[in-house]
């Protein structure tokens, strides 16, 4: 990651009830292209600096927007004779944030490893323990 991330949850419960939250914030951040070959994308992070091509003075620098996406989630639990049974449903990245482009990325022209490439998704679990 070029940026820094920030990620921060919170879940409340009620007897067998639970809700919560994960929100993820990566900052901003300046790129550079390689001033000597800009057919490619390689480059990197500015503010290497000392002259370095990749350096601030590069003219090929850009930057990269930042990127938040939150998450919610909620569950119910119920007791029976057999165990505990969970209901959970949920819905990542609500607000549908696309990745950044990223030029000097290595894969898919962002980073998979930090950003959400699936969009808006739904999901539901259903959980017995004994």
């Amino acid at each position: 990651i070029r940026g820094w991330l920030e990620a921060a949850g919170r879940d409340w419960s009620l007897g067998g009830a639970v809700v919560g939250l994960l929100a993820r914030y990566v900052s901003s951040f300046d790129e550079c292209a390689n001033p000597y070959d800009q057919t490619t994308a390689q480059g990197g992070i500015c503010g290497l600096g000392n002259g370095n091509p990749l350096g601030t003075d590069n003219p090929y620098r850009r930057r990269v927007s930042s990127y938040f996406q939150l998450d919610l989630h909620a569950g119910y639990t119920l007791p029976n004779t057999l165990g505990r049974t969970s209901f959970f449903a949920g819905i990542n990245n609500l607000f549908d944030q696309a990745p950044p482009y990223i030029y000097s990325a290595a894969l898919a022209n962002s980073d998979p490893s930090t950003y959400d490439f699936i969009g808006r998704y739904f999901y539901g679990r259903i959980q017995h323990r004994f």
